[in-house]
């Protein structure tokens, strides 16, 4: 197999795993907003939504950070103004222009 090829292929199947990793991220962060807002079949439940954020985080979901500051913010979870300021940190540092 001619060297060139084998990096192709790793290059493929790399960017095949993020994507399936992104979406992923992506659905963990979708039934952390169900779970924090309510949604047809899924009762508010701010513990079970900072979980998924924190893995969606963890993924690479910026958002996800920012929400978690929310609800520290606005005391989803309990207020705590300096949980929710670091976590809109890490939001911003991330790109979230929200938490900018």
């Amino acid at each position: 197999m001619p060297e060139s090829y084998a990096w192709a292929s790793i290059l493929i199947w790399t960017s095949q795993k993020l994507s399936t990793e992104q979406l992923n991220a992506s659905e963990i962060y979708q039934k952390g907003l169900e779970y924090l807002f309510g949604a047809e079949g899924v009762a508010e439940n701010p513990k079970k939504a900072r979980e998924c954020f924190e893995e969606a985080a963890s993924l690479g979901v910026a958002r996800a950070s920012f929400f978690i500051g929310e609800m520290y913010w606005w005391g989803d979870l309990r207020t705590d103004f300096e949980k929710a300021v670091s976590y809109y940190r890490v939001a911003a540092k991330n790109g979230e222009k929200d938490a900018q």
